[in-house]
């Protein structure tokens, strides 16, 4: 994302820019994260050695939801936390389960996959769900409906 970022504000402007985002693979542990297709993601930095960061990416959970779910609970007190602190949130798809148990989506407007909206409902009735909108921008946080649309919408204008 860096180097996307950097780009795009340098045939914007035809300037050289400072580094616009300072982006870290955060884990709650150093251990790899196993992810599907034999893909492991190996964190550089550990929840609570981090600051505060400026925006907290929550990306989308697997399709085996429960499970998912289960294994990334541990998450959900730092994206509280975060948030409580000043942090931007943004979910990709169903991270926003995360970041509905975190209770930074209470009483306000936020999307998900279409497949996962029932559940999304049924878990967290006091979430204002609009399932036809691919992104809502609540300022502080930030949902999208499916895995392509906070990472693939490049920059979140500060």
């Amino acid at each position: 994302m860096d180097d996307k970022a950097d780009g795009a504000w340098a045939l914007n402007t035809g300037a050289d820019s400072p580094r616009l985002f300072d982006g870290l693979l955060v884990g709650l542990n150093r251990r790899p994260v196993e992810c599907r297709d034999g893909v492991r993601l190996h964190p550089v930095a550990v929840a609570r050695d981090m600051p505060v960061p400026d925006l907290v990416v929550v990306p989308g959970l697997d399709d085996d939801l429960a499970a998912s779910f289960a294994l990334n609970r541990g998450w959900v007190a730092w994206i509280a936390r975060w948030h409580a602190s000043g942090a931007r949130i943004a979910s990709s798809c169903t991270g926003a389960f995360l970041v509905a148990d975190a209770g930074v989506l209470r009483g306000r407007p936020a999307t998900t996959h279409w497949l996962f909206a029932d559940e999304l409902r049924r878990r967290y009735p006091n979430v204002d769900l609009w399932i036809d909108r691919m992104i809502i921008d609540n300022g502080d946080v930030i949902t999208s409906g499916g895995a392509t649309g906070v990472p693939q919408a490049g920059p979140v204008p500060g």
